[in-house]
């Protein structure tokens, strides 16, 4: 299984510490779940109390992983793409799955509070699988979503017609190691590759992990999507304590942020793959 990693500082953020404008876009973030997982109750009470804590050993030098008290129910991201579209990594769903998973919005650390109630209308099921693609070098997917979500929740996100350049300062939002909604930036692009070819891909040294495939990634200046993240390197070691790679190392990998992009429709769908 191929994951993230953490290249120089942690830069990861929560959403109560963004400016209002990142919020906004924050919004259009769901957190894909397993309902096996059964991380609700009936009475849509959030139940789920496994947390990072419980399955890492910090970093090895006699300090916690940060958020390690927070809730893990996460399994990957999607990004909102239309009223009720989401664009998402491949191996994150396949049709036959469709009937066991949900894409929760709002999935905050404010939100998700062992015993807290949890608003049904941030909860939506999988309608269908429209397009699910997870091989020769592609890996990605646009689920239906079981009804549209309002404008008061999210609005789909803008997605960037121009082209990704190397040295662009970028922003990553989704649920690393499964988490609640965190932000990701202090990093640029460092790499292209394929350009004008249905496999064009790019490597950024965004922070990122398990749970991550699926996240947007945007331009910094106009806020709009070019990329999901979708591969990268090793998060933790084997005795569970957490591995920093040099700021400059995420292009010289197999490195965090490759994402593909394809024309849908007329609009830039940006779709992406992290590689099991």
């Amino acid at each position: 299984m191929v994951i993230k990693a953490i290249y120089g500082g942690d830069s990861r953020k929560e959403h109560s510490a963004m400016p209002l404008e990142w919020r906004v876009i924050g919004n259009a973030t769901a957190m894909v779940v397993d309902k096996q997982a059964l991380v609700f109750d009936s009475d849509g009470v959030f139940r789920y109390e496994r947390s990072l804590s419980s399955r890492l050993n910090g970093d090895c030098e006699g300090n916690p992983v940060r958020f390690n008290d927070q809730p893990t129910p996460g399994r990957c991201t999607a990004t909102l793409i239309a009223p009720n579209m989401v664009a998402t990594a491949g191996h994150c769903i396949a049709p036959h799955l469709c009937v066991r998973l949900d894409f929760i919005f709002g999935a905050t650390s404010e939100s998700m509070v062992l015993g807290s109630h949890f608003a049904s209308s941030l909860r939506y099921s999988c309608a269908s699988v429209e397009v699910s693609v997870s091989s020769g070098g592609q890996d990605w997917a646009v689920v239906r979503l079981d009804q549209s979500v309002p404008a008061s929740i999210a609005s789909p996100v803008r997605i960037a017609q121009t082209e990704v350049v190397v040295g662009m300062p970028i922003m990553g939002i989704g649920h690393p190691d499964g988490l609640p909604r965190k932000y990701t930036g202090e990093a640029q692009v460092q790499q292209v590759a394929r350009p004008g070819t249905p496999a064009f891909r790019f490597a950024t040294n965004l922070d990122a992990f398990v749970g991550s495939s699926g996240s947007g990634v945007f331009e910094t200046e106009r806020r709009e999507m070019v990329g999901i993240i979708v591969s990268g390197q090793r998060d933790y070691d084997d005795k569970g304590c957490l591995i920093r790679y040099p700021q400059e190392q995420g292009a010289t990998e197999d490195a965090v942020g490759d994402a593909l992009r394809l024309r849908c429709d007329h609009a830039l769908i940006v779709v992406a793959t992290r590689r099991c």
